[in-house]
């Protein structure tokens, strides 16, 4: 019994590393690129192109090795009805916080690991919304697929944030 329970630990730990290896190979969409799930900035272009076309900011905060990260951007991003929403009302940006960079916000200078912090991501994919000015309106962690996603920009873009968390908001759907 004890052998067995040692050979299926042993097993489930390779095909883990295997898994996980596989999905670091992967190319996540990059801050600057175009892919099909719309047009990618870096943080501080994003703030900036927010507050000229008085839009809210997606930031999503994504690492290279997350599974779930690529899901959303296959899956949730890339749906056209997310698309719709996004294209006319929000600057979309993506933040690695295990890769090199540094922007302004709140009159310092950040890393992407500070915003990281700064938003308190813990988990990735996160993804955090600000208002056309970059004040914080909401955050949540995880993979949400596409139908869910839009009542959530619909509830950022309607200013419901005001009155109701995002959390709060989530936790109804």
């Amino acid at each position: 019994m004890k052998k067995t329970f040692i050979a299926v630990l042993l097993a489930v730990t390779a095909v883990s590393a295997i898994s996980c290896e596989a999905t670091k190979k992967g190319d996540a969409p990059r801050a600057g690129t175009t892919a099909a799930e719309g047009q990618w900035l870096a943080f501080d272009q994003a703030l900036a192109k927010a507050k000229a076309e008085r839009k809210f900011v997606v930031v999503d905060f994504y690492t290279d090795w997350c599974k779930w990260c690529k899901v959303l951007d296959q899956k949730t991003y890339a749906d056209p009805s997310v698309r719709a929403i996004t294209d006319k009302q929000f600057v979309l940006a993506k933040v690695n916080p295990e890769k090199e960079g540094s922007y302004q916000y709140l009159d310092r200078t950040m890393t992407n690991a500070d915003l990281a912090r700064e938003f308190k991501v813990q988990g990735f994919p996160t993804t955090v919304y600000l208002d056309q000015d970059g004040a914080f309106c909401g955050s949540f962690a995880g993979f949400v697929p596409p139908e869910p996603y839009v009542r959530i920009l619909n509830f950022i873009v309607s200013g419901e944030y005001r009155q109701q968390s995002l959390d709060s908001f989530i936790s109804g759907l």
